[in-house]
């Protein structure tokens, strides 16, 4: 072998190494999953106690009073079905596990300013949450979502108080809203 060819070699064999021990270097540590939970009983009362709720009932009693103006019986008889399906459905949500995710629908454009301030990946009801890999941290992120609303005072005394209790199991909660919409 010549010498040129030799040098050549022994660079080629370098070069190779370098780039392999670049591979086996360690790489930096890449941050946790970070999931941001909240409690769903939380997200109706905010949402009656805001002034986006107080909003949607002034239209909807607005609604109804110009359907009482016009006699007209059957957006009456609609209307207030749908009074008590909202209703229903708001108290099952407020006591249970239900879903709330046409609330949050109203504030979905604030949603990634929580996420951020909070420092997550993504934000799940805490009943959702039946998995994770115990290297993922779970930040509660109810306050933040009970600010986009920006609740009148007694709503935190209220979601206070409900935290504090376990939730009624969905399938009794919505008995019990059934049973209330009888009476």
């Amino acid at each position: 072998m010549r010498k040129g060819n030799s040098i050549r070699t022994v660079l080629v064999i370098f070069a190779v190494l370098g780039a392999s021990l670049m591979f086996l270097a360690p790489q930096p540590a890449q941050r946790p999953l970070r999931i941001g939970t909240y409690d769903s009983r939380a997200i109706p009362i905010a949402y009656a106690f805001s002034e986006i709720g107080a909003r949607e009932m002034r239209d909807f009693e607005d609604q109804y009073r110009k359907a009482k103006a016009a006699g007209d019986e059957k957006l009456i008889k609609e209307l207030e079905a749908k009074a008590i399906r909202q209703h229903q459905a708001q108290m099952v949500q407020a006591f249970s596990p239900a879903s709330v995710a046409q609330i949050l629908e109203k504030v979905k454009s604030d949603l990634p300013k929580v996420a951020k301030e909070a420092g997550v990946d993504l934000i799940v009801s805490q009943w959702d949450l039946v998995y994770y890999d115990r290297s993922a941290e779970v930040v509660d992120v109810t306050s933040g979502l009970v600010k986009l609303f920006n609740p009148r005072e007694a709503a935190y005394k209220t979601i206070e108080e409900i935290r504090k209790q376990a939730p009624v199991p969905l399938a009794e909660a919505i008995a019990q809203a059934a049973e209330e919409g009888k009476n």
